[in-house]
């Protein structure tokens, strides 16, 4: 991204956006199954093209009627490998956006009703953000807003897995099916980005999205304008809305030690996205009080602090290890005022320059 550019990649401010990615810093995907979810379609998509879908189900031993309730629990990295296998017996490179144009916000289950009953759509979009690790520990939703420009995607945790690109395909049109259901079938994104290298057909992608379409960019998300974000969805409710929220938050924090603890690094990393991570914050999200999350994560072993410089850590080796950016734009999605703090940081979190590093990656990549 260019800090100086136009679009989306202009719209976001420092802290505005962060990438998630492999290695030491970040902590793991804890827990195993996610729900079916926004994947429902599958099934049909390849029956559509005349793959008998059970056969590929059987090939990954899942049973048949695994996509038949939203709400059935899947292995959480199998969905992206089932893309990848889908893309190889259908010869669709945007098998993942097929899919993802077929689901709505009722697919999310709880998640989906918190977010339709909310008072705006900011509201609505934000409860996703701060969430959406309840059901999908595989991605990362984020938010941003800046003057009259607002930026909502969605990070692959892994970005290098199988299918991760037809998970974020997937993730962007169900981004524009929510967008549409809260804001009105009027909504339109003025710019759609993928971070990843476009399809040899992208017909499908304009048709869907309408809108200024960038592939190999440095993040997946959609710009639009920000008036959207003031707006009152159809199903906004403020008493359903609290009892779900109360929901929300309880099945956050529920779950054994690590659990919660993966949740709550998930939390920070969504947050981090929006400029919105303090203590307070990630702790607002599950229903507690800055002190009570800091006693959790003592209780763990861990502070506040530690955890979100693992987390920032994650994001700037992913990042260094992208040639394309910049180390100012770097410094600016970490967070950091200027290169001169991060680079205190990372020598701090490595022992190393950020340059440095990037340069012993690149030549350990070419030996």
């Amino acid at each position: 991204m260019n800090p100086k550019g136009g679009g989306l990649e202009a719209a976001q401010a420092p802290g505005d956006h962060q990438g998630t990615g492999r290695g030491l810093g970040r902590p793991a995907i804890l827990d195993s199954v996610r729900r079916v979810g926004g994947a429902l379609a599958l099934p049909q998509v390849l029956a559509g093209d005349g793959v008998d879908p059970y056969v590929l189900l059987a090939e990954f031993g899942l049973a048949p009627m695994t996509f038949s309730d939203a709400e059935n629990l899947i292995p959480a990295n199998l969905i992206g490998r089932l893309g990848a296998r889908a893309v190889e017996l259908t010869g669709l490179a945007d098998f993942g956006l097929r899919v993802g144009m077929q689901t709505n916000l009722r697919a999310l289950g709880l998640l989906g009703y918190l977010a339709t009953s909310a008072e705006t759509v900011e509201a609505a979009l934000n409860c996703i953000t701060d969430f959406y690790q309840i059901q999908n520990q595989a991605v990362v939703p984020f938010l941003s807003r800046r003057g009259s420009d607002a930026v909502f995607g969605y990070d692959v945790l892994d970005p290098a897995s199988p299918g991760a690109d037809q998970l974020t395909f997937g993730s962007l049109a169900s981004m524009l099916n929510f967008l549409r259901e809260l804001c009105g079938p009027g909504f339109r994104p003025r710019e759609v980005c993928f971070a990843y290298a476009a399809p040899a057909d992208t017909s499908l992608f304009r048709s869907v999205f309408g809108a200024n379409l960038r592939f190999s960019s440095s993040s997946s998300a959609m710009l639009f304008d920000a008036a959207y974000l003031d707006r009152r969805p159809p199903g906004a409710d403020p008493v359903l809305h609290g009892l779900l929220l109360s929901q929300a938050r309880q099945q956050n924090s529920s779950g054994n030690h690590l659990q919660v603890m993966g949740r709550i690094s998930r939390v920070m990393q969504a947050l981090l996205a929006a400029g919105r991570f303090s203590e307070e914050e990630v702790a607002c999200c599950f229903g507690m009080n800055r002190r009570t999350l800091s006693r959790r994560l003592r209780a763990g072993g861990i502070t506040y602090q530690t955890l979100l410089d693992q987390v920032r850590f994650d994001l700037a080796r992913q990042l260094l290890g992208d040639s394309r950016v910049a180390m100012i734009e770097i410094a600016s999605q970490l967070g950091f005022a200027d290169t001169v703090t991060f680079t205190r940081a990372f020598r701090r979190w490595s022992g190393t320059t950020p340059g440095r590093w990037r340069r012993e990656e690149q030549s350990a990549r070419l030996s």
